[in-house]
């Protein structure tokens, strides 16, 4: 789902006025805050089990969820753990039992360890830690807790004290307390908790000393112990300052004491009466002001207004419930998400949108539960409880005691239900009860008896009911019972207390005998409306005439099924039309047309049984694949499954029910859920991206390997440079929102090979292949699963640089040696030139003198000068005649060039141009069957081999200047039938391959029989009177022969392969064409062998192992 701008910054500042509202109004309704039926999420239970009892819990700046633990420290992104140990010898944790986690105001992460202290340094995933040096007992001290004050001040405890930390040099300045050791008793003043209040005292609470408030800027301290200001124990565990400026003191022993900071004085809070709810392990106060306990016995939570307390334990069997017994650890998350470690192992995420939704179950267990058989439809009195009918009997839920009371059938007593599946319910003016029963007719619950009266289709009363299956119960405006059953409509008479029927016409007029009805529905105008699996009808209960609505094929604003299940008509007028199978339609009475709702706008499944309209004016639609909100102008909204906490997802009867108190009720095949549609909890906030993993040919890369990649974790690095050798490598990210994470997707493009996003859904990785060096961006951007997107996407550069032959300098050398060749050939040009003027001016000195001594031989100078103008002549045409051989020189080569790589006969190109040009395509082909999952239909290269038939007898009959002609027209042929994509080669005599590029695989036979057809009828002329008919034999496979392992084999090995085919053809009867395939497309690097061979090809023949595709009637095939 792609990122709506709009709506996404709508419900930002929606969300930003929710949480203000949650934050600093944290006491108001906080009683009605408390979800109503908590649901616990477990987090990574086989991974966590190793890991012991849960410690501590705390979220980093990036989003990460870190878990502290008896036998090591662990990373959560949603979908797996990264775990953190001690390794002897090897810098990391000093220990694997991790007390304590603290994240900094500046987003560092700080550890206490058995044996040290801890800082980590997030960029390059490593843990700097160190320990107390200067002890004052004979023991290694133990460090405890953590805290950071709002003055940044770190704070440290330990078994030998308080300490302030260095954040630099992680020294610590040990804080003296004489307040407190003239107090202790035994010397156990470890700190095991520390709050600060609005005036920056700081409250601490000791192992066996109580409590203390301590004042960083005086130094002055007071301490409390057992028996002073109403404290009961001095094994304070946990501390929590609330908003109403009460100290929640929870102890080993002797459960929580509630102090008044400003009154000094304690009192004790009882939150459970088990003698286990006495050691308190961890208080939590979240962003709503509840208060969350962890005790011995669970989980509990108390409203800070009246301290109510609504309490959560394991229960055996029911997985929903806390995951373990123990509660160590509480923690809330950026999102509000509740987290809870457990002794001895084990955490849960409280799902709060699951939270929502109040579910009840059928437990054979438990006779108060829900009745079995799944709930079919649903009732409510006036006291707000509701009626449930079901597949296994009627019940009674008492909604302030969650308790069912049951009625079912029994055979022995004629005054109890006549069957077990109760189809529909209404209630009457007098208090009655009305139910229609599944193959047992209609009832009637006397509200003073409680007795019930059956009513069933009597053979010989033509008045008695209509049909022994009432779907459908509706009292009118006018107080008038109508009945829907599987025989047509009928409406009870209690003057007579019989029945009236009512059935539709024919499309010839004649009164039809039954109509299968599933919904009656009356609209605020008064009008009746029957919903039937014949069509949707109007009908007027005074002449009985009923006005059809039906579908029709050819208009597209006719009702979208005849299968219509439900009607509903919402606070607009708007009458909704559900179908079965065909989704919603909202009807325009005074157009007479239908708008359809289906898959497109979102719709999650076109079975749609129930409608309902929430008090905020949303369309609720149960399906067979859960609930779906629908939003008229902008469809589907929301959509809620068995993940987000509905009991099962099929919802396939009309069970729905709007209750007084806005509370929305539906029944599915797997129980009961009730929700208040304005307390479900949307997920707004966009969540946080990170970079996970950077791996080169599948190998993960750490920060500092060999490689030298990377220098830091990859999610805080920028750049990364491979080189031209690296060529695939994949990129693992994550969005860090927790609530749903299966449900959270994502989309990456990567600038500069291409712009288009590509939207993956969930998937969380990108691999890139063979990228040409220079200069990349890869773009990521993740969605929640509510589907909003990340405000900025997270961005990796990437330089591949090119092989040292392509690389800037060498492109240098070669410019530089070209220009030294040119100059010297300038030069050497040049040489002989000046060679030239200097003989032509000695001989023209020589000349000169000549006519100085013998000047009376005219005739001897004239000549003399003759030889020399024609000597400078011979030299001027010597450099013509240089050159001109210097570019006839370079117009053979290139004629050389095109003569190696073409058929001198048939103009056709030759093995050699295949062999150039060919490993691009393969090349190609190997990028894009790597990037998606193959078919058998996805377009690759098809290898095709074909010999024309009894050719040798062309040539020994006619000559071979004949048989040269026709292997020119074939040429010809070839160039005509085949694409000009497609490669055309002379292989070799009569012996022609061609590649087709980019042809789906299905289509290849088609290809092939219109080639071998234009042969076998196209007239060859050799020269003789009468044309040559020839006929050619055809053997062809595809590249990659097996999709899902692309190299398995090399395309010259499927030539080969085309070539058996082509043997088998001429085998087999000539003028044909054989193709062979794999059949098995998930074939293992182990089981390629190499077809070219003929036991082989023989041996996966008998195996099955192959496809073979022919047109030659003949069978079997001749192989040998």
């Amino acid at each position: 789902m792609k990122p709506l701008p709009f709506i996404h910054c709508f419900f930002r500042l929606l969300l930003s006025c929710t949480l203000f509202t949650a934050l600093y109004c944290p006491g108001a309704h906080a009683k009605q805050n408390i979800l109503p039926q908590l649901k616990f999420s477990h987090i990574a239970q086989n991974e966590l089990e190793s890991m012991g009892h849960i410690n501590d819990i705390a979220q980093d700046a990036e989003g990460y969820i870190w878990f502290a633990a008896a036998k090591g420290l662990a990373r959560y992104n949603g979908y797996e753990l990264q775990p953190f140990r001690h390794r002897s010898g090897q810098p990391g944790l000093p220990s694997n039992w991790v007390e304590r986690l603290l994240i900094t105001q500046n987003g560092q992460l700080w550890l206490t360890t058995r044996e040290g202290y801890c800082r980590y340094d997030t960029p390059m995933e490593q843990f700097d830690c160190s320990k107390i040096t200067i002890t004052t007992l004979n023991e290694n001290p133990s460090y405890d807790y953590l805290f950071e004050d709002s003055k940044q001040q770190l704070w440290l405890s330990s078994s030998e004290g308080l300490f302030i930390i260095d954040r630099t040099t992680l020294e610590p300045k040990r804080v003296e307390d004489p307040w407190l050791k003239a107090h202790s008793h035994n010397g156990d003043h470890v700190v095991t908790a520390i709050v600060e209040d609005t005036q920056g005292r700081l409250w601490l609470g000791h192992r066996d000393a109580g409590l203390s408030r301590y004042n960083p800027t005086t130094g002055e301290g007071l301490n409390w112990q057992q028996g002073e200001a109403g404290l009961t124990s001095n094994k304070v565990r946990t501390l929590t300052l609330d908003n109403h400026e009460r100290l929640w003191v929870g102890t080993q022993g002797a459960g929580i004491a509630l102090f008044d900071i400003n009154t000094k004085t304690a009192r004790p809070f009882i939150h459970n009466a088990s003698e286990k709810s006495d050691s308190v392990w961890d208080i939590l106060q979240d962003r709503r002001g509840l208060i969350w306990i962890g005790d011995g016995t669970g989980v509990h939570v108390v409203s800070p207004i009246d301290l109510s307390v609504e309490s959560h334990h394991y229960q055996e069997g029911k997985p929903l419930s806390p995951g373990n017994f123990v509660v160590r650890s509480l923690f809330e998350d950026k999102n509000g998400g509740i987290w809870i470690g457990y002794f001895p192992s084990g955490i849960d995420l409280v799902d709060e949108q699951g939270s929502q939704f109040v579910t009840y179950r059928h437990d054979p267990r438990d006779n108060s539960s829900l009745p079995d058989g799944g709930v079919l439809t649903t009732l409510e009195d006036k006291k707000g409880n509701l009626w449930v009918g079901a597949g296994f009997g009627l019940g009674y839920l008492n909604r302030a005691h969650n308790t069912f009371s049951h009625y079912a059938h029994d055979p022995n007593d004629p005054t109890s239900l006549s069957g077990s599946t109760i189809l529909d319910m209404v209630y009457g003016q007098d208090g009655e009860i009305w139910l229609g029963i599944w193959d047992r007719g209609l009832n009637r619950r006397d509200p003073k008896t409680g007795e019930f009266r059956h009513y069933l289709p009597e053979p010989n009363n033509p008045n008695s009911l209509l049909g022994r299956e009432p779907w459908a119960l509706l009292f009118d405006s006018q107080n008038r019972l109508w009945i829907a059953t599987e025989k047509g409509v009928n409406r009870y008479r209690p003057e007579t207390d019989d029945f009236q029927h009512y059935l539709p016409n024919d499309i010839n007029g004649v009164k039809t005998t039954s109509l299968y009805t599933r919904g009656l529905y009356e609209d605020k105008q008064g009008k009746l409306w029957v919903a039937s699996f014949g069509g949707l009808f109007q009908l007027d209960p005074e002449t009985g005439d009923f006005t059809p609505y039906l579908h029709d094929t050819d208009n597209p604003e006719s009702i979208s099924s005849n299968m219509v299940s439900c009607l509903f008509e919402d606070s607009h007028g708007r009458l909704w039309v559900g179908t079965d199978g065909a989704g919603v339609n909202l009807f325009d009475r005074q157009t007479g047309r239908f708008i359809r709702f289906g898959e497109a706008d979102g719709l999650p499944d076109l079975s749609v049984s129930s409608i309902l309209e929430d008090p905020s004016g949303q369309i609720w639609l149960a399906t067979y694949q859960g609930l779906a909100v629908l939003d008229p102008t902008r469809g589907i909204t929301n959509h809620y499954t068995r993940g987000h906490g509905l009991p099962g997802n099929l919802f396939n009867r009309n069970s729905g029910s709007r209750l007084k108190t806005g509370e929305l009720a539906f029944g599915s095949s797997e129980g009961l859920v009730i929700f208040r549609p304005s307390q479900l909890i949307s997920n707004w906030l966009p969540p946080a991206l990170v970079l996970s993993d950077f791996r080169v040919f599948n190998r993960s890369i750490e920060a500092g390997d060999e490689t030298g990649i990377l220098t830091k974790d990859i999610n805080h690095t920028s750049h990364i440079t491979l080189t031209h050798d690296q060529s695939v490598f994949s990129v693992s990210f994550a969005a860090l929102d927790y609530r749903s994470p299966e449900d959270n997707s994502y989309a990456y493009r990567l600038l500069g090979f291409e712009k288009e996003w590509n939207w993956v859904d969930t998937q969380r990785g990108a691999t890139y292949t063979n990228l040409d060096a220079g200069e990349y961006e890869l773009e990521i951007k993740a969605a929640n699963s509510a589907g909003i997107w990340n405000n900025e996407s997270k961005k990796l550069h990437i330089t591949v640089t090119p092989p040292i032959w392509l690389t800037p300098w060498a492109k240098v050398f070669y410019v530089i040696s070209l220009i030294g060749l040119l100059l010297r050939f300038y030069f050497e040009q040049r040489a002989r030139l000046e060679s030239a003027r200097l003989k032509l001016k000695s001989e023209r000195e020589l000349v000169t003198k000549l006519r100085e001594v013998e000047r009376m031989k005219d005739n001897i100078n004239r000549e003399l000068d003759q030889k020399v103008a024609q000597r400078t002549l011979e030299l001027n045409r010597e450099k013509e005649l240089l050159l001109e051989a210097h570019e006839q020189l370079a117009a053979l080569n290139e004629k050389l060039e095109s003569m190696t790589v073409t058929d001198q006969l048939t103009g056709l190109n030759n093995r050699r141009y295949l062999d150039q040009f060919i490993h691009e395509d393969i090349a190609l082909v190997q990028r894009q069957f790597a990037q998606g999952i193959p078919t058998e239909n996805t377009s690759g290269l098809v290898f095709v081999i074909l010999d024309l038939d009894d050719f040798k007898s062309v040539n020994d009959t006619y000559g071979h200047d004949a048989g040269d002609k026709i292997l020119v027209q074939f040429a010809d042929v070839l160039r005509t039938v085949l694409r000009q994509s497609d490669y055309i080669v002379r292989w070799g005599g009569e012996e022609f391959v061609i590649v087709m590029r980019h042809l789906k695989r299905e289509d290849v036979e088609l290809s092939v029989e219109r080639l071998r057809t234009a042969i076998a009828e196209t007239p060859f002329d050799i020269g003789r009177a009468e044309p040559l008919y020839k006929t050619a034999s055809i053997g062809f496979a595809a590249y990659p022969f097996h999709p899902m392992y692309i190299d398995a084999l090399s395309w010259e090995q499927v030539i080969g392969i085309a070539d058996r085919a082509l043997y088998c053809t001429k085998r087999s009867g000539k003028n044909g064409w054989i193709g062979i395939s794999s059949k098995n497309m998930q074939c293992r690097k182990g089981e390629v062998v190499d077809l070219a061979y003929e036991e082989h090809l023989l041996q996966q023949l008998e195996s099955g192992q192959l496809n073979i595709a022919t047109n030659l009637k003949k069978t079997p095939l001749e192989w040998r």
